[in-house]
């Protein structure tokens, strides 16, 4: 996914910030997962861009399009539309005008309903 934003022409480093951690078993709960999304990617000041690029690739919830995180035990932990909303809405970084979402899920198009 990196190299296809980079073709695209985007100049800004474009890291994976989450993908490794949301498999820690510190983030064990719903609240875990939207604190680190609030801080790491929605409140970081050190982030510049205009831009984020949220890109979800898994599986997900068949009566709602939640997205599905498995953590150790195959602890499942939803992410829903409306938290994404409400964290962005809530945001400290004014710097970021923009929120692209791109979902690769089964379901996927029942998350924004």
């Amino acid at each position: 996914m990196l190299n296809f934003f980079k073709k695209l022409g985007w100049t800004h480093p474009l890291e994976p910030v989450l993908q490794n951690r949301l498999h820690d078993p510190i983030y064990d709960s719903q609240e875990k997962i939207m604190g680190l999304i609030r801080n790491d990617l929605f409140n970081k000041k050190s982030i510049k861009s205009e831009t984020i690029v949220l890109y979800y690739s898994g599986h997900g919830e068949a009566n709602t399009g939640a997205l599905l995180l498995f953590g150790e035990n195959n602890t499942k932990r939803s992410v829903y539309f409306k938290d994404i909303a409400n964290l962005w809405e809530k945001r400290e970084n004014k710097n970021l005008k923009n929120l692209f979402i791109i979902l690769d899920s089964c379901y996927s198009f029942k998350w924004i309903e």
